[in-house]
């Protein structure tokens, strides 16, 4: 064991490492940057939110992305935790999926099934719903989306300059493609 850090919560959420510092939420509703080599607390106090963190958080530059249970996606700056938007992305669904970048912005996705994509600013580009819970982590890879929905369903959309176009869907349980 070389540290250990406490939190008043459990801790469901994969942590996410960068640059030295291990950033992660917990069930306390807080979310915080912890010094990977000493276990000792970044900032000056946790960020707190208004419900769990579940998923994983994401980074672009100086900006962490954390998505919380209170359906909002939190865009906080890494060296002091502050908040980057001066009101959080409410998707009016629980998070715990895990967002992914994608060059256009952010794609976030809630347990009602639906789907956003946000720019570095915190507004909506684009929404889209596949009307069934979405609890895997999202994936990216240039500007496309690859989303798993607990009806077995994985689909991969194409998010090219803020449209929506889905390339294809499969159904895992009928190994079909999708209706």
């Amino acid at each position: 064991l070389i540290w250990k850090f406490e939190t008043s919560g459990a801790v469901a959420s994969t942590p996410l490492v960068i640059d030295g510092v291990v950033y992660v939420g917990s069930f306390d509703r807080y979310f915080y940057a912890i010094d990977a080599t000493t276990g000792n607390s970044i900032w000056s106090s946790p960020f707190k939110g208004n419900n769990w963190f579940w998923g994983k958080a994401i980074a672009d530059g100086t900006a962490i992305y954390a998505p919380s249970v209170d359906g909002n996606l939190y865009a906080l700056n890494k060296y002091n935790g502050s908040p980057l938007w001066k009101t959080p992305f409410d998707t009016m669904g629980p998070i715990v999926s895990d967002p992914a970048l994608v060059p256009e912005g952010i794609v976030v996705a809630n347990d009602n099934g639906d789907v956003y994509l946000v720019n570095r600013s915190g507004q909506s580009i684009r929404s889209y719903s596949i009307k069934e819970p979405v609890r895997a982590p999202v994936t990216s890879y240039d500007s496309v989306a690859y989303i798993s929905a607990m009806n077995h369903t994985v689909r991969a959309v194409d998010l090219d300059r803020g449209f929506w176009n889905e390339i294809w869907c499969y159904n895992t349980k009928e190994s079909t493609d999708c209706d």
